[in-house]
């Protein structure tokens, strides 16, 4: 059973997920940010050049959390919109090839119980923003890697990393 747990602290919340803080929110230093911005891209030979501008930015500060048994919903008024974040454990909801046994043939039984995941839903939002901005926490000593192929350093704990797809 996966222990989570929102917490409410001055002026803002908490949600930690076995132990370990991810998010905390306050009115002062918000987690989301919501953005207008417009980008271009430009490739070369497999190498992309981005460029964007922001145009907008809101951070909505203000938050209405209710709990239910096992799950919880915050809602965040956020201009003439509203942005509702349900959080919720899930079994099997990893899906992705990270997550996959490499130990077992593809194919084979699963003997094992699927695992718990704590999901994040995202619903609504002000239709002008076409940008989302979370910060995330870290452990001191903690790195980040992934987010796609980056060609810069390997660590990107501290880093903006542009998360976007561009495929045939």
């Amino acid at each position: 059973m996966l222990d989570w747990k929102l917490v409410d602290i001055p002026d803002g919340f908490e949600l930690s997920l076995d132990g370990k803080l991810l998010i905390r929110h306050t009115r002062a230093k918000p987690w989301l940010k919501l953005g207008l911005g417009n980008a271009t891209y430009r490739m070369y030979r497999g190498n992309f050049k981005i460029s964007d501008r922001i145009v907008r930015s809101e951070s909505p500060r203000d938050f209405f959390i209710t709990r239910t048994e096992g799950s919880a919903l915050i809602r965040m008024p956020c201009g003439s919109g509203e942005i509702l974040l349900k959080l919720s454990v899930e079994a099997g909801a990893r899906r992705g090839p990270e997550d996959a046994d490499r130990t077992q043939l593809p194919g084979a039984a699963k003997n094992m119980p699927p695992e718990e995941s704590l999901v994040i839903t995202f619903e609504g939002g002000p239709a002008w923003a076409n940008r989302w901005s979370l910060s995330l926490l870290g452990e001191r000593g903690e790195s980040v890697w992934g987010c796609g192929e980056q060609f810069s350093r390997f660590d990107l704990k501290g880093s903006r990393v542009p998360l976007w797809t561009s495929e045939q």
